[in-house]
Parts: C-alpha cells; structure tokens; sequence
C-alpha cells in the first residue's frame, strides 16, 4: 500500500479537542478568580488566638515543700479532664459573654458590605428588656452631638434607660462621640445564642495525654 504509515499520536493530537476550546477556559478561570476576589471582598474577618493554660492540682501540693511527693505516682488526666469541662461550660462562657459585653456585634458601613469593629465600637448597647424584632432587625446609630444618639432616625439620650420600639436599652459611651463618629451598625443576639456561638468556638484540649497544659484556641 502507498498510504501513510500508521503510527502512535503526537502529543498536539492529543490537545487539539482541547486548544480549540481554549476561550471557554479562559473564560471559566477568569469567572472563578472574579468570583473569589468578590467573595474576599465582602466576608467578614476571622481571626484566631491561642493560649496555653497550666493546671494545678491544689491535692497534690507543692513538691519542693515535699520531696517524698516526686515518688508518688501521679496522673494529671482526671484533674485536667474536669477543668476542660469547666471552660467549655455554658456558665463560664455565660460570665465571659456578661463581662465583654459579647450579646452585640458592632459593624461599620464599608464600601463593601460591611466590618465589624469590636474592639472600635464607640458605644456599647445593654439590653435591659428586649422584644423578639431586636434580635431580628439591625440598630443604626449615628451621632447628632456628645449627648445623644439617634437610632433609626430617632433621637435619644445617651447612658439613660431607652424605651424604643425595639425594647428597652441602654446606649453607654465608650468613648468622645459627636458628628464626626462614623455610623455604627450594631446585631443584637439573645444571651443564649451569644453563649453558644462562642462556646462552640472555644476549643480546649490538653498538649498530650500526660500533660496537665491546655491549648484555648
């Protein structure tokens, strides 16, 4: 026969399908990395610490006092069993959230969505008698004077007990406030959601199995 010899596919035979479809590739990357860089844009910030805890057990005492104490055999695990339990308790964590103030997040307007501001917020906001819409409706305050502050286009007094159509509140300064304060943005949570959603982000486990240390994360 005077055709061609058959032989093994070159590797642009293999690509061919392919490089002919090159555009839609293209396509597809470029509408993933806009779609990440917009999803970048608008989430929120999540930042994570850690600590290490040492646990004494106040039994065992101190062994410089007592060297007999080093012979004695020793497990540290029922002790640091029972103190991983305390930090992960809801009491604990219901005192954490009182004494932070953590049943209200604070959010500034952002050119992209929103962030939120913790540590920044110039005000704190006490619920002192709360009804179901507080919890389901965002509070916008912003700042006529050093005095008051408006919520939701109603002007009210600040540090005094609020009755508003939200319940009952209290707005305390943490700071010099004024028309110069930028808008606040503040999501109030029932104290139970507020002790769970953080209980659920603590995590407390011991270094090793013998270890009597704690990482908090």
């Amino acid at each position: 026969a005077n055709g061609v010899p058959l032989g093994n596919p070159s590797v642009r035979d293999h690509l061919q399908p392919y490089l002919r479809r090159w555009p839609w590739y293209l396509a597809s990357l470029a509408l993933a990395l806009g779609t990440a860089y917009a999803y970048l844009l608008y989430k929120q910030p999540v930042y994570r610490t850690e600590a290490s805890l040492m646990l004494q057990d106040e039994k065992r005492g101190n062994t410089q006092d007592n060297p007999l104490k080093e012979l004695e055999t020793y497990s540290p695990k029922k002790a640091v069993e029972n103190e991983l339990e305390v930090l992960r308790s809801s009491t604990l964590m219901g005192r954490v959230v009182d004494q932070l103030h953590l049943d209200a997040r604070y959010y500034r307007p952002a050119r992209f969505g929103k962030r939120e501001i913790y540590d920044d917020a110039p005000v704190w906001v006490l619920v002192e008698n709360a009804t179901p819409d507080l919890y389901k409706n965002r509070l916008a305050l912003s700042f006529p004077d050093s005095q008051t502050v408006r919520i939701d286009e109603k002007t009210y007094p600040l540090n005094q007990s609020l009755k508003t159509p939200l319940g009952q509140i209290r707005i305390m300064p943490r700071q010099s406030v004024g028309p110069q304060t930028e808008p606040v943005l503040v999501q109030v949570m029932p104290r139970s959601a507020a002790v769970a959603h953080y209980r659920n982000a603590v995590k407390a486990e011991p270094t090793s199995k013998t270890s009597s240390v704690v990482r908090l994360t």
